[in-house]
């Protein structure tokens, strides 16, 4: 996949969320709170699902100083239908449920990932984004790696639940959300590029490629 970014893109989250009032932020996949604890400081509710009740206990005592912050226990199948119809507005989704190994929950349900988008497709004027994309392109390795769909069905039923919505893949996230939010969502990708890929490194590489093409090796000139 090339150069490669992991986790929530916190800039582009961060702009899309004031450029268009988006007030709520929901996740799938609490673990250590990372995400849920910093998308408290940007939006006015993040509710966070957690299906291990160990890790549930342990990070939702952690931060229970931050009152925006709700945690949920249980399978994002069960919790998600409670929490939608409180919601007020549209929302980010940070859709990272999926099992991870080691003390994670959710290892014989894997990827919960189609009952996550059927709850994230009825909030109006969402942003739905969905962690680790790489296992989404293949065959999956992991021991129930049958749980997870392929990416064209994912695709597929986006755009059958949201077809005036458009999608892209950045680093290793996709991203749905409405028409209206691309340009932003473009941007911070043309400079996420140009950071990683400046211009005079472009230069150098495209120079340095067509002199061995020549058989030309003095690349001191």
């Amino acid at each position: 996949m090339g150069v490669i970014n992991f986790g929530i893109n916190r800039p582009l989250v961060e702009k899309l969320a004031k450029e268009f009032n988006i007030n709520n932020f929901i996740e799938t996949g609490t673990y250590l709170g990372g995400t849920s604890s910093w998308a408290a400081t940007i939006f006015k509710e993040v509710h966070t699902i957690e299906i291990s009740e160990e890790i549930f206990n342990e990070t939702s005592n952690k931060f229970k100083h931050i009152k925006n912050l709700h945690f949920n226990l249980g399978d994002s199948k069960t919790v998600l239908p409670q929490i939608i119809p409180s919601i007020k507005g549209s929302a980010v989704f940070w859709l990272d449920g999926h099992w991870c190994g080691r003390n994670t929950g959710g290892k014989y349900n894997e990827c919960p990932i189609m009952d996550e988008l059927e709850q994230a497709s009825k909030v109006k004027d969402s942003v739905i984004l969905i962690d680790d994309l790489r296992y989404f392109l293949g065959p999956n390795p992991h021991d129930h790696g049958e749980n997870y769909p392929t990416i064209d069905s994912v695709m597929r039923y986006l755009m059958q639940e949201l077809p005036t919505n458009f999608i892209t893949f950045h680093d290793d996230t996709l991203i749905c959300a409405p028409v209206a939010y691309k340009k932003v969502i473009d941007e911070n990708w043309l400079e996420t590029y140009s950071k990683r890929f400046p211009r005079s490194y472009k230069s150098l590489v495209s120079k340095m490629w067509w002199r061995i093409k020549r058989g030309d090796f003095n690349f001191s000139k």
